[in-house]
């Protein structure tokens, strides 16, 4: 991983254009990002937070992706 003393290290981040969370407060973040260290979500917010609270060791950015579209 890299190395950041001051952010949190995290297998990966996700990016996306909408992150549509099932919490209590039905929280939509958009753009939005999700932190992930091995198979456990650790925290989902703005893309600028997420960036600042952890270092990932991969980012896959998704906010360009339109997963609405039928391909077939």
């Amino acid at each position: 991983m890299r190395s950041h003393p001051e952010k949190e290290p995290v297998s990966l981040v996700l990016n996306g254009a909408w992150v549509v969370t099932m919490d209590p407060e039905d929280n939509i973040f958009a753009p939005g990002a999700v932190a992930v260290r091995g198979p456990q979500m650790v925290a989902v917010g703005t893309q600028e937070d997420i960036a600042r609270r952890f270092a990932a060791d991969r980012v896959l950015d998704y906010t360009k992706t339109d997963f609405t579209r039928d391909e077939r």
